[in-house]
C-alpha cells in the first residue's frame, strides 16, 4: 500500500494541447511526449487536481473491470477522503508511472490486476486474461508464480466492445502504435479502459487481500442496464439479488458513466 505521507504516488506527463498534439479527431490521436518528459513530471493528487483546462492532457490512466453474465459490472466506491472524485463510484484505474508506460499505455492495464483480486472457493487467485488485457497480465502472472506460495490460474475470458482510438506516441525516434480502447475525460485524463467478460457467476469467487479492501473500500455489482447496485461481501459467497439503493449518474466518475453509456447501447467501432 502507498505511504499516505509520501506525495509521490505515479508519475503522469501534463501534455500541451497546442505543442504535444500532432493530430486529433474521432479516429486518431498522435503524440510527442519528448518536449513533456523534460518538464517536470505530475506526482501526486494535489497537482493533478492544480492542473485543469483544455490546454491540458495528463497521459495516461488506465484500468478497467469485469463484467459477469453481461450485466453486472464490478466497481468500487472511493474514499470520501481523496482529492480526485471523492465518494463516486469508479472503475479499478491507475496512472502511469515509467517511460515504458508511457510508451505502452495498454500496459497501464495493470492497474484493473493489482486492485482487483479473485478467488475461487479452493483459494486459488484467478487472473482472467482477455486479448486485450494479455500484455498487462503477463509480467503480473510471470512474477505472482515466482514471487507467490498460492496457486495462480489463468481463466480465459474476452472484452467487451467499446469504442476505439488509433494512438500514435513519439518519443526521439521512438513510435509506439496501438489501437486502444480511450476514453478523454473533461479533466483532461486519457483513460485506457478494459472492460473484461467473465463467462461465470460473480458469485463463483471470493473477492479479497487486494487493494481496495486494504483501504476499507466497498466494492459493487453494478448492472449496466439499470443502475441497479448490489454490494459484494469480503470472503463470502452472495447472490445478485436486487439492493434498494440506485446508483444515479452524478454518484459515478466521469470514465464510468462513459462505459455504462457504451454497454447499455450498440457500440459502433471507428474504422481504423
Amino acid at each position: 500500500m502507498r505511504n499516505p505521507w509520501s506525495r509521490e504516488y505515479f508519475r503522469i506527463l501534463n501534455l500541451d494541447s497546442a505543442l504535444d498534439v500532432l493530430e486529433s479527431t474521432n479516429e486518431k490521436l498522435e503524440l510527442d511526449i519528448t518536449r513533456a518528459l523534460k518538464a517536470p513530471v505530475l506526482t501526486n493528487d494535489y497537482e493533478i487536481a492544480n492542473v485543469s483546462g483544455d490546454a491540458h492532457l495528463k497521459f495516461i490512466s488506465g484500468g478497467g473491470s469485469y463484467i459477469f453474465d453481461d450485466d453486472w459490472l464490478l466497481v468500487v466506491q472511493r474514499s470520501d477522503r481523496t482529492r480526485i472524485n471523492p465518494g463516486k463510484l469508479s472503475l479499478f484505474t491507475g496512472r502511469a508511472n515509467s517511460l515504458v508506460e508511457f510508451l505502452n499505455p495498454r500496459l497501464v492495464l495493470r492497474e484493473l490486476f493489482e486492485e482487483i483480486w479473485l478467488f475461487d472457493h479452493g483459494g486459488s487467485r484467478i487472473v482472467p486474461v482477455s486479448p486485450e488485457t494479455s500484455v498487462a497480465a503477463s509480467q503480473l502472472i510471470s512474477s505472482t508464480r515466482k514471487c507467490s506460495r498460492r496457486s495462480l490460474q489463468v481463466f480465459p475470458a474476452t472484452d467487451r466492445a467499446l469504442p476505439r482510438l488509433y494512438l500514435v506516441v513519439n518519443w526521439n525516434m521512438v513510435s509506439f502504435r496501438d489501437y486502444l480502447p480511450i476514453m478523454k475525460a473533461s479533466s483532461g485524463d486519457l483513460f485506457v479502459l478494459s472492460i473484461v467478460r467473465v463467462n461465470k457467476s460473480i458469485n463463483e469467487f471470493m473477492f479479497r487481500d487486494h487493494e481496495s479492501r486494504l483501504r476499507q473500500r466497498r466494492l459493487f455489482g453494478l448492472n449496466v442496464n439499470t443502475n441497479e447496485l448490489v454490494p459484494i461481501p469480503n470472503q463470502q459467497s452472495f447472490s445478485l439479488k436486487t439492493w434498494k439503493h440506485i446508483a444515479r449518474p452524478n454518484c459515478m466518475t466521469e470514465h464510468l458513466q462513459w462505459v455504462i453509456n457504451q454497454l447499455s447501447s450498440e457500440v459502433v467501432e471507428p474504422r481504423r
